[in-house]
């Protein structure tokens, strides 16, 4: 693939950045999204970022930025791009150059290849879903099975919900050219049987035949966050037919892994309530926003991946996983769990809903109503009460010691995910420790270390203990950590003779499984915290730069992308 789907290949090239600057109007740009109305030399309206009643944000036509008095908000075309869309650096780029008309350069495509031309592609979806809309209008089946599950008409629009009729190749009626049009094969519509094919895999006849990807099935459109149709998901009718639900092949334009259904939708609403519900199906996405729930996006029929997470998290902090209360849910919840450890921070808040085993979220909105699901909503399980408890039923209730070493083993490869940076992990490794019946005293000195105002002594004293708790780390740390100490002052020369010592030693026997983790973590945050203090310094260095003239967004985005790529 060589387009937003593939976040890989080479880097964007600075020259690439300056015509994308040149050839685009950031009030054009802003306006298509935000209603701005001339005050003066610039443009004034309701900030995107933020709730407010009076105008506080501005654009620039002669500086070519924007700015929120209210929230602080400020930037530029890529900049907005990327905080209003939730869209990635790389992503941000090819949707400007969309916008400008411009092709992409060789370098950001891969293997010196041309860029691959989307928008045949974006057309052919749009034409397949005016199809199965007219479709559905013409099937009684179709209507009186979304008119059984209560789906209104401003549903159907809002989610480009349609019907692909039974048979093989009904998109012919779409699609004069549909033996030749190359780009109905390419976005995933139609799929071609290969002479070798297995028989039963496509239509009889001919060595070469096309048939359709969708058929007898309800099909939801998929939009990217520029609001284009990049895929269709399609469900069954009939019970008996199977898969339940397929999506669309991933193409140039569709990557299912970093594609969120319903989030163009509810992007909007997420801002609003600072806060995104996770759900299982398409289903479950439709009816809860016919219900109110607006909020909502769901996986395209896969496990939610690191890639969600990230573009979720660019939008809001605060994300409620909302799956059935059977083993199937129960599953995919974990899933989740272990995904979200991988990009978890101290200002993220995940919660965990399980509903009432074989109800659907929209099912329970309709028996209980829309306050009393925001009421279970607001009280769903934190990512450590859901942690806990799960591996808790899992062990026999720690029972027993041997139940106990086992939980405290499982969950604390578990939180070992979590960036070692953050605090919340040292936290968890301590309750943890607690949980299994078997706090340390390392626990207890690292805890010493978050208390307000630690003395230098406290500090290199829990080091000191780190050090002997976790030797082989130590071992592995000495000839980094080291030249970082100043052998001039006594505690940090005497750390440095125990890291000497420790390299020149096998190890030793570690303690308790958490406590040996935490000691481990705050050896590597040693190293890490001279690091991140320059890169803070750095990137607060660029924003002032930004902020007083000095760089314009071009040199600013090129140096940030630099810096994080460092």
């Amino acid at each position: 693939m060589t387009s937003s789907a593939n976040h890989g290949f080479g880097r964007v090239p600075d020259a690439f950045l300056d015509t994308l600057k040149d050839r685009t109007d950031v009030v054009a740009l802003i306006g298509r999204r935000v209603e701005l109305k001339k005050a003066g030399v610039t443009y004034k309206g309701l900030c995107p970022f933020h709730s407010e009643k009076s105008p506080s944000f501005t654009v620039s036509p002669t500086r070519q930025t924007y700015h929120c008095f209210g929230c602080g908000m400020h930037g530029g075309a890529l900049s907005f791009l990327m905080e209003y869309e939730g869209t990635p650096f790389r992503e941000a780029v090819e949707a400007l150059a969309a916008e400008a008309g411009i092709a992409l350069p060789s370098e950001m495509t891969g293997s010196g290849a041309p860029s691959v031309d989307t928008k045949p592609l974006f057309a052919a979806m749009e034409r397949a879903a005016r199809f199965f809309r007219y479709s559905l209008g013409q099937s009684d089946e179709a209507k009186a099975y979304l008119k059984g599950r209560g789906v209104i008409k401003e549903t159907l629009n809002r989610f480009c919900i349609g019907f692909a009729p039974a048979g093989w190749r009904n998109l012919r009626e779409a699609f004069s050219d549909y033996e030749h049009n190359p780009h109905i094969v390419d976005c995933g519509l139609v799929r071609e049987k290969k002479a070798d094919a297995q028989e039963g895999s496509g239509p009889p006849g001919g060595r070469t035949s096309r048939y359709d990807s969708f058929r007898r099935r309800i099909t939801f459109g998929v939009r990217n966050t520029r609001g284009q149709l990049v895929a269709f998901g399609g469900r069954v009718i009939d019970p008996e037919d199977s898969p339940k639900y397929l999506n669309s092949a991933e193409s140039a334009i569709f990557d299912k892994s970093s594609t969120l259904f319903g989030l163009y939708e509810a992007r909007e609403s997420i801002r609003a309530k600072r806060e995104a519900l996770v759900v299982e199906g398409y289903m479950d996405v439709v009816m809860l926003s016919q219900s109110g729930v607006h909020n909502v996006v769901a996986a395209m029929g896969t496990a939610f991946t690191r890639l969600h997470l990230e573009r979720l998290l660019s939008t809001t902090s605060r994300i409620i996983y909302a799956f059935d209360g059977d083993a199937a849910g129960r599953k995919a919840a974990w899933r989740a769990l272990e995904t979200t450890m991988t990009v978890l921070e101290d200002e993220h808040d995940f919660r965990f809903l399980l509903l009432p085993s074989g109800l659907d979220p929209d099912e329970l909105v309709q028996q209980e109503g829309l306050n009393a699901f925001e009421a279970r909503a607001s009280k769903a399980l934190s990512l450590s009460e859901f942690l806990v408890r799960e591996l808790t039923e899992r062990h026999n209730g720690l029972a027993t010691p041997e139940d106990r070493a086992r939980f405290e083993s499982e969950a604390t490869e578990i939180v070992s995910k979590i960036s070692f940076k953050t605090k919340l992990r040292r936290i968890l490794l301590s309750h943890i420790a607690a949980e299994a019946r078997a706090p340390g005293s390392a626990a207890r000195a690292i805890q010493s270390t978050a208390r307000p105002r630690p003395t230098r002594k406290t500090v290199w004293a829990a080091l000191t203990e780190a050090a002997r708790r976790a030797p082989a780390a130590a071992a592995d740390l000495a000839q980094t950590i080291v030249p970082l100490l100043d052998l001039s002052a006594p505690d940090e020369a005497e750390f440095c003779q125990l890291l000497t010592d420790l390299a020149r030693q096998a190890g030793a026997p570690s303690s308790a499984v958490a406590d040996e983790v935490i000691a481990r973590d705050t050896l590597y945050a040693a190293v890490d915290m001279i690091v991140s203090h320059r890169e803070d310094q750095a990137k607060a260095d660029l924003v002032r730069q930004f902020n007083d003239g000095e760089l314009d967004e071009a040199d600013y985005l090129r140096k940030r992308q630099a810096l994080t790529c460092s």
